[in-house]
């Protein structure tokens, strides 16, 4: 039996992932070039999860001396992350799809949005102040911009019947807020 991840192997689980959606959106920009809308606002989306990916990968300089290789997670297992891991692989897989149009694609991006920032949250969660109120106010503007892209997104890709569903969002960048408000 594995022992448990500590925070500092949490945030770099999760920067990888921040990773993979930047090139997912700037896969999705460079192949619907054709549909510059879309492509501009997978772009904005793909800028917004690089900063995402800086802000985890220097989150564990915020973390007290020895924090990030000695305390373990309680709010992560092992078969959660796996299976969180092998959806994303699954999205990630599906937007490279040969012949994909730009509004599957955008469903790939909501449901990625969908699926990750929750979990963001708890990661964030986990950080002792002040790192979590420091690393939560580092990702509410992109937060904040994913939500407003996604709109858009949907609305140029004709997908108006998932709109609702940005709704969820929503929620948990309020979330996000509060944890950067401390």
């Amino acid at each position: 039996m594995n022992p448990p991840r500590t925070v500092g192997d949490l945030l770099q689980f999760f920067a990888a992932f921040e990773q993979r959606a930047l090139d997912l959106y700037r896969h999705f920009a460079q192949a619907f070039a054709g549909h510059p809308e879309a492509r501009n606002i997978w772009r904005a989306m793909s800028d917004a999860e690089a900063g995402h990916f800086a802000i985890l990968r220097l989150a564990e300089d915020r973390l007290p001396p020895g924090h990030a290789v000695t305390e373990p997670s309680p709010r992560f297992d092992e078969d959660h992350l796996a299976q969180w891991k092998s959806r994303l692989e699954q999205l990630d897989a599906m937007g490279r799809q040969p012949g994909l149009s730009p509004a599957e694609a955008a469903d790939v991006t909501l449901t990625w949005e969908l699926e990750e920032l929750p979990q963001l949250l708890t990661l964030l969660s986990t950080l002792p102040e002040p790192a979590r109120r420091v690393t939560a106010a580092g990702f509410l503007g992109g937060a904040e911009e994913h939500v407003r892209c996604l709109r858009e997104l949907l609305k140029a890709v004709g997908r108006d019947s998932r709109l609702p569903e940005v709704s969820r969002l929503e929620e948990s960048v309020a979330r996000l807020r509060l944890l950067a408000a401390g």
